[in-house]
């Protein structure tokens, strides 16, 4: 069985982080945004946030992105 995701969202914050070996992590915050009609046809909408966490040769994806920016982020 494998299970796939995708995220599409603006980045909310991006923290990096360094561990004893030197390498940079960085964390992610996704804002997604759910919008939908209810019963009454008036619009609704619900905001998630996700953590991403970013290392091992794909720290130059975090160093391109800012605050504000609308990112895709898919996988399995």
């Amino acid at each position: 069985m494998l299970a796939e995701f995708e995220l599409i969202g603006r980045v909310a914050r991006i923290t990096d982080l360094r561990d004893r070996g030197g390498a940079t992590q960085y964390l992610v915050s996704l804002a997604t945004t759910k919008s939908w009609k209810d019963d009454s046809g008036d619009w609704q909408e619900k905001s998630s946030f996700h953590t991403l966490t970013v290392y091992r040769g794909l720290e130059w994806l975090a160093e391109h992105i800012a605050v504000g920016d609308l990112v895709r982020v898919a996988g399995d």
